[in-house]
This record gives C-alpha cells, structure tokens and sequence, in this order.
C-alpha cells in the first residue's frame, strides 16, 4: 500500500505584488472578514459584554444607542474582547458614535463605503463599513495602531494553491 504524502505543504505564488499601503491593508483585510466572519447584531454585543456597559452607562449617564443599525463581526469581538478596560470603554464609546453618526470628521475613507476612526488618544483603529441605503454600519476590526495590525497584509497579495 503507497504511502500517503501530507497534504499540509503549500506553493505560493505571487504575482505583480505590491506593497499595500495601510488605506488598502484595511480595506483588504475587512473585505475578507466579510466573506468569511460571523456577524453579531449590537444589541447582542452589549449583551455578551454587560460590565462595559455598566461602565459605560456610569460613565456617560446614559445607555449605549443608536441610530445606525450596528453590528461587529466575530473577528472585530475577538479583538475587542483582548482589549484593556481603559480602551475597551473607549472602544465602547467609539462605537455608540458611530451607531448615532458614521460619518464624523475623524473617520477617513479607506475604500468602497469602508471607513477608518482612532479612538483612545489615536492609539487603536476601528475599520467599518457603511450601506447607506440600509442606514448600516459593520465594524470588520478594532485594532492597535502599530506595525503589527498589518501582520498579515502580505497575505493578501498573494495567490496560495495547494
């Protein structure tokens, strides 16, 4: 009986590769995220994470709200759930403003209807995107803005075959 080779050894190959600037790293990255993460409604967020609201309510006299309908994906809570309390309540306060008004002066267009927004003291990013039509935002990452939130950017230029 033959020998079964492993099936875990991969050929890259990449083709006219360029390097991405950080607008496009984002606007790559998130796209993916879409096609392949799970989507949690706001609502649902606010229920898996009742402490953070807690504080922010005691913080801010008020609930989180919104005007938008919002909602993360599960690679989005994941890196929420990493953060340190001091920037997961200014993550928390990031996203309400984008749920009453995506569009704020800080948010930068980083491709096709997806946007980019700084929040405590512009040291992480939160990537979303915005369907006007359907008054929607999905945030696809809340990340530290350093070199490693482009970790895997080279991976989007490239084609992998097995």
């Amino acid at each position: 009986m033959p020998r079964k080779t492993p099936t875990t050894q991969r050929q890259v190959i990449v083709v006219n590769a360029t390097p991405l600037n950080d607008d496009e790293a984002d606007y790559l990255i998130s796209r993916e995220r879409e096609r392949t993460d799970l989507v949690i409604p706001f609502e649902e967020f606010l229920k898996r994470h009742p402490r953070d609201v807690g504080k922010f309510a005691k913080r801010n006299g008020r609930q989180p709200s919104h005007t938008w309908k919002s909602q993360l994906l599960g690679g989005a809570e994941h890196e929420y759930a990493g953060l340190g309390d001091a920037v997961r309540t200014a993550a928390l306060a990031a996203l309400d403003q984008l749920a009453r008004n995506p569009f704020q002066e800080s948010a930068e267009m980083v491709g096709r209807g997806h946007y980019r927004t700084t929040f405590y003291r512009g040291q992480y990013r939160m990537i979303y995107r915005v369907l006007k039509s359907s008054r929607q935002i999905v945030v696809t990452r809340i990340r530290r803005k350093d070199e490693k939130t482009y970790l895997g950017r080279e991976q989007s230029s490239e084609l992998l075959t097995s």
